[in-house]
């Protein structure tokens, strides 16, 4: 794996890199899925919180990464890779909670769409995005009551993982493995503080089991996935 993300052709690179990002998008929305039974009495921020330092906490353990020896431009790219992941995470939440997941996910998916036609070289490659967004649409056919509310929250998630998909591949460039994935991460964890917190004493047991099931599986594994893509085959 690592040495496919630096060399070999560049064909394989985007075949595989597509591929990860296909296993994170279902790991993105499974977790939603299993985190929005929390809303209704957590609330949105807070399970979005309460995940993320849970998945913080995972990525500390692995990968240890070291916090000293980065040079401010480095600092500046991971916090605004943390931020990214941050508003995105309460952004989309924030949807799902009033939105149905259909719409609520294409809104998200706008963001990715928006940066695959703003570096298109070509006509081919700026059509096969939109190509890409019409199957979103049909996939997740979006439909229901819609409150203006939830579309404002799925906009914000859109240009927030437009950001972090940008950040991603400038953070995976100026560190080595997945230091720089882990620091930013951690960042997003302690950003989100202020929701995560005052809710950790009305988590019960089983509610931790759901909490930790969609930290590791919608944030450290789809971001890790997301990681190994965008140096791959480019944001």
């Amino acid at each position: 794996m690592h040495d496919l993300t630096g060399a070999g052709p560049a064909r394989t690179r985007a075949f595989l890199g597509a591929g990860l990002v296909l296993v994170s998008c279902l790991s993105v929305q499974a977790s939603a899925a299993l985190a929005s039974t929390l809303f209704d009495r957590l609330g949105a921020p807070a399970v979005a919180g309460l995940r993320q330092l849970c998945a913080a906490l995972v990525l500390m353990v692995l990968v240890r990464p070291r916090v000293r020896g980065h040079t401010r431009q480095e600092w500046a790219g991971m916090v605004v890779y943390g931020a990214a992941m941050a508003v995105m995470n309460a952004a989309y939440y924030g949807a799902v909670g009033r939105l149905p997941l259909g719409v609520a996910a294409t809104l998200l998916f706008l963001g990715p769409f928006v940066v695959a036609v703003a570096s298109a070289r070509a006509r081919r490659e700026a059509l096969l995005p939109v190509v890409g967004l019409v199957g979103v649409v049909l996939v997740t056919e979006p439909g229901g009551t819609v409150a203006w509310t939830g579309i404002v929250f799925g906009l914000l998630s859109a240009l927030a993982l437009a950001c972090y998909t940008v950040f991603a591949q400038r953070v995976g460039r100026a560190s080595s493995g997945l230091e720089g994935l882990a620091v930013s991460v951690g960042i997003s964890a302690m950003l989100l503080l202020p929701f995560s917190l005052p809710a950790a004493p009305s988590v019960n047991g089983s509610d931790w089991g759901l909490v930790t099931v969609s930290g590791v599986i919608g944030v450290a594994l789809a971001f890790t996935l997301d990681f190994r893509a965008v140096k791959m085959a480019g944001a």
